[in-house]
Parts: structure tokens; sequence; C-alpha cells
């Protein structure tokens, strides 16, 4: 994948990347529950929790900002809508750092997880086909922010004005990217037949150690205590 693309896997040796895409498939969904129904107290907590498994991971917090421009634009809009809605800046500001919290637990997820290992880990469960369907999905979602990052890069080096007939601006930005998109389908299909990829293909399944199990029982009870204890 190239430099450019989000939610894309990067390989390392760390305590989280080696446990097994359930152990982490299972964390992200305990603290997207926690978040939903939780106050700004249990959000701080969770966001502090994701920024510590970031820095553990070595997550370039920097460089996922500047290309997450599109989150940070929607977080804000949220605030705005939750402050004029409410009148209260608490939960405006609650409302926008949960929606962030949300992209940032994909953002780990994908980081630490190779979409061929959730995949095999997913085919005794999902069947071949399914979990194959996944692992593509993850493989592609980076080429859409990638192309879009392509295309913004192209207009700057344009000089186009960016204020200038907004509207037009939109329908144009969209048509580009749709045919982007189509184009790299299209290669990414070409490039599955080459491969003679199979997606009925029977794939050995992940071993769960005893590490992951152990891992699996202290999220589920930070989560149990959590739901508990903190609103």
């Amino acid at each position: 994948m190239a430099n450019l693309a989000i939610f894309s896997y990067r390989e390392a040796d760390t305590i989280i990347h080696r446990r097994h895409p359930y152990v982490k498939l299972i964390g992200i969904i305990c603290i997207t529950l926690l978040l939903s129904t939780g106050s700004w107290p249990r959000v701080t907590l969770l966001t502090l929790l994701l920024i510590s498994i970031g820095i553990a991971l070595s997550f370039s917090f920097t460089y996922y900002a500047k290309k997450s421009l599109f989150f940070i634009l929607m977080a804000t809009i949220i605030a705005i809508a939750h402050y004029r809605q409410q009148s209260d800046i608490i939960d405006a500001f609650t409302a926008a750092i949960r929606f962030l919290d949300y992209v940032l637990a994909g953002l780990l997820f994908a980081d630490s997880t190779a979409p061929d290992d959730l995949a095999r880990s997913l085919s005794p469960v999902c069947g071949s086909r399914l979990s194959a369907t996944i692992e593509i999905t993850m493989r592609t979602i980076g080429v859409f922010f990638e192309t879009a990052q392509r295309l913004r890069q192209a207009r700057i080096a344009r000089l186009e004005h960016r204020f200038k007939h907004p509207l037009r601006r939109i329908v144009s930005f969209a048509s580009s990217m749709i045919g982007a998109l189509l184009y790299q389908g299209e290669l990414f299909s070409h490039a599955l037949i080459a491969r003679q990829f199979n997606p009925d293909a029977k794939r050995e399944s992940l071993v769960f150690k005893r590490s992951d199990g152990m891992a699996l029982i202290v999220i589920l009870l930070l989560s149990i205590s959590m739901a508990i204890l903190i609103n």
C-alpha cells in the first residue's frame, strides 16, 4: 500500500500485533460499546486508553492526523450540531471526541491486524468466501483515502482556487473520485485474476494461544468493570 494510505496494516513486533485477531476484534467491540453508552468521564478514560495503545504500537499520531482532516472536520460539525441542539459545551466536546475515538479505534485495529490474518481467523466461523471478502475490503479501504489525497494534491498543483464555485468543485471532485476508484477497482480485479485468487479456498486458521485467552479475559473484566463503575 502506498504511503498515502490510511486504515492500512503496518508490520511490527509488538504485544498487540502478536495477539490473535479475535482478541483485538472483541476489544474494539467492547471499546465502541462503552463509548456509545458513556458520558464524558468514560469517554475521557477510553481516549487515554486508545492513546496509550497507540503509543505502545509506535503509532504516528502526527502522520495520521494530517491524513484524517476529513474526520476532524466531521467531528467539528458534530460538536457544533450538538451545541446548537443542547447548548452544552461539554456534551458537544464529548460527542466530537467520541467520534474521533471511533476513528482512532479503527485505525489502531487496521494498523495492528493483517487482513490475511483476520481472514484466516474468521474463515472457520464465517466461511472462506465471506472471510475473503472481508480481507479484500480491508485491503481496499485505504485506496479510497489514497485516491482522494492524490486528487487533492493534483488540484493544489494546478493552483485551483479552493473557494471559487464550491458546488461545481464538489461535483467535479466527486466525479473524478468515482472515475479514479473505478479505474483502481479494475486494476485490482485484474491483479486478483492474474494471481488466480480463489475466495473458496480453504485456509489454515491461526492458533489461539494461552496468552490470547488471558488477554481476552483481561479485556472482558476491564470492560465490565468500566461499564459498572464509570458512567
